[in-house]
């Protein structure tokens, strides 16, 4: 169980805290930009990252809008992933205007 508390009110307190229904985040290899420009345009991007090929989206919507978004987008490959805790918190936290980043080397 997690609990995360900012100005004295509970942002987030549940168990499987990586199982968010609000926040999805996956991994795609596009054929196009036109598909990186569907995934832009459609979904609400909270961070956005590119290794190589691999596009990795940490995005607002449920699970099953962002795998429509993404079918569309007519990818070679994509996937959800858990969220890792620190970007549960990031994100929780940024939801209500804290930026851990000024505070940190991240």
């Amino acid at each position: 169980h997690l609990c995360i508390l900012h100005e004295g009110r509970v942002l987030i307190s549940q168990d499987g805290i990586t199982q968010t229904k609000t926040i999805q985040k996956g991994q795609c290899i596009l054929k196009k930009d036109e598909g990186l420009e569907l995934v832009e345009d459609k979904l609400k991007i909270r961070r956005h990252t590119k290794q190589g090929s691999m596009h990795i989206f940490i995005t607002d919507g449920s699970r099953e809008d962002v795998d429509a978004v993404f079918r569309q987008a007519d990818p070679l490959f994509y996937e959800f992933l858990k969220l890792s805790l620190e970007e549960v918190f990031f994100t929780r936290t940024e939801e209500e205007g804290y930026d851990i980043r000024r505070y940190t080397k991240l």
